[in-house]
């Protein structure tokens, strides 16, 4: 009974899906007019509201990349570092003076903007209404997705040239037009510039153009024809753009990370599980049967887009991370892939609930209430946390403080430094905050230690001695959301160490 009751439900899932691949849904109505005009709204506000908090490391680091800059062809010409997202560069070049956190982030949230709203047209254009309904919330709250739609980098520009690409791809398919194609090689160029990470949806284009073709045609010959067609300028673009940049570039560094744990924690982020090892292993086990399931669907329902979806979930990260020459890897490098997911998600959960029988659909809908739940907690703590409280915490140092020179150290001179030399000028008195680097601790005695960890669960020590120069209580914790940025442990001088103290 249990063999006949899912052999049923994979056959209504079959005809289904062939029947919402023929149908589609692409007319454009007034109330479509209202849904987008209803959902660009809500997610321009989340979007605006994730981006309100203070810019952390990598952030300011482009800016000072862009401000460094003699034109906005130094941009392409000699800051030649893996920090330097062009286009994201280009804009905080053009970007004058000092502006809030929302107008150096202002390209990345239109980007976000715009993805959502590609998502949902692609969506209805392919299958109907309801995927579209279904793609564009969940990607806005998608928590990667939120984090870099609202931090002023080039992820988020990279992501809406991919979507903007893949439409123009499916529609040159149908086409064969000379301006569509032009707007594809527009697109990908633009996304290249944007992060080089767009190199992922080029090889899914790719593979899933030529196994596409060839399943239409059995033609090898005609298959090869049609991807050099479309694909040889972009393909070219990238590979001039390696020779000239990338194979040049500077790799900025960070904590090092092994190939498991990346895929692993991008696999934790997109589905919505914690962080954690064995979170890990079971989201890659669930997005891997994902991903199958929903490509022998689409193949059953005789949609060629099953290539492309397994390019741009497990082939093209594939050959990215082989091909990686860095130690220095992150799951935001495939990011590009997970709009993708969300696409196809959202087409699986609306064919799984108009196919399935009713005592199965609850599986669909506890799927993606487990999902939403995961996203949700981190965006919730991302709304409130921010990227970091530096501001915050260098204004309770001076606001704590006797007049005079504030003297404060940290941890780690470089990526403290950098911070606190951002914000510094922009508090009220903040001319009067002076960083010493650990060289001058014995010299300088500070009376302020700002220590940072990027670990949620860091329990930092409530108190400890430097030999030599006195010892620290730690006397307020400014946390952050996680991922990017961190958080900070303020601890102040209390009194003298001895000659024989541990340094910290």
């Amino acid at each position: 009974m249990v063999s006949d009751g899912w052999l049923l439900v994979s056959a209504n899932w079959s005809r289904q899906v062939a029947f919402v691949a023929r149908q589609g849904d692409g007319g454009f109505k007034f109330a479509d007019v209202l849904m987008y005009g209803a959902m660009a709204v809500a997610a321009a506000g989340l979007f605006a509201v994730a981006a309100r908090g203070d810019l952390w490391l990598d952030e300011i680091w482009s800016l000072d990349f862009a401000r460094d800059a003699h034109s906005a062809w130094d941009v392409f010409t000699h800051i030649h570092h893996d920090n330097n997202h062009p286009l994201n560069t280009l804009y905080l070049y053009w970007l004058k003076g000092n502006h809030s956190s929302i107008e150096y982030r202002l390209l990345s949230i239109l980007s976000g903007v715009g993805s959502v709203l590609l998502v949902g047209r692609i969506a209805q254009r392919q299958w109907g209404r309801a995927e579209a309904r279904l793609a564009m919330p969940f990607l806005a709250i998608c928590y990667p997705l939120l984090l870099y739609f609202s931090e002023a980098r080039g992820y988020a520009l990279a992501v809406f040239c991919a979507l903007l690409a893949y439409s123009f791809w499916r529609k040159w398919l149908q086409e064969n037009r000379i301006a569509t194609a032009l707007a594809f090689w527009l697109a990908s160029a633009a996304g290249l510039l944007a992060h080089a990470s767009f190199v992922i949806a080029s090889i899914a284009f790719v593979f899933g153009h030529a196994i596409e073709r060839f399943e239409a045609t059995g033609r090898p010959g005609d298959a090869i024809a049609s991807v050099a067609k479309l694909h040889a300028v972009p393909l070219a673009v990238a590979g001039a753009w390696y020779f000239y940049f990338l194979r040049t570039m500077t790799i900025g560094g960070g904590d090092p990370s092994s190939g498991f744990e990346v895929v692993g924690t991008a696999c934790s982020y997109l589905v919505g599980l914690p962080d954690t090892p064995i979170y890990r292993l079971l989201a890659i086990v669930v997005l891997l049967a994902f991903v199958v399931l929903e490509s022998l669907s689409l193949r059953r329902a005789r949609d060629g887009q099953w290539t492309f979806l397994l390019g741009i979930t497990i082939l093209a990260p594939a050959i990215a991370l082989a091909a990686s020459a860095s130690d220095d890897l992150y799951f935001r490098y495939f990011l590009i892939s997970f709009p993708f997911v969300v696409l196809f998600f959202a087409h699986a959960s609306c064919v799984a609930w108009r196919s399935w029988p009713h005592q199965w659909r609850w599986l669909a809908l506890a799927a993606l209430l487990v999902g939403a739940a995961g996203h949700l907690s981190r965006d919730i703590s991302l709304l409130r946390n921010g990227r970091g409280q530096y501001s915050e915490a260098l204004s309770f140092i001076l606001v704590h403080s006797e007049p005079g020179r504030v003297v404060i150290a940290s941890d780690h001179d470089f990526r403290n430094s950098t911070v606190i030399e951002f914000f510094a000028p922009r508090l009220p008195d903040g001319g009067r905050l002076v960083y010493v680097d650990q060289e001058q601790w014995f010299e300088a005695k500070p009376e302020w230690l700002l220590f940072h960890s990027q670990d949620l669960h860091y329990r930092p020590m409530p108190a400890f001695a430097v030999r030599g120069v006195g010892v620290y209580t730690l006397l307020r914790i400014f946390p952050y959301s996680g991922v990017s940025g961190w958080s900070w442990y303020l601890y102040r001088r209390t009194g003298s160490a001895p000659a024989a103290a541990n340094v910290r």
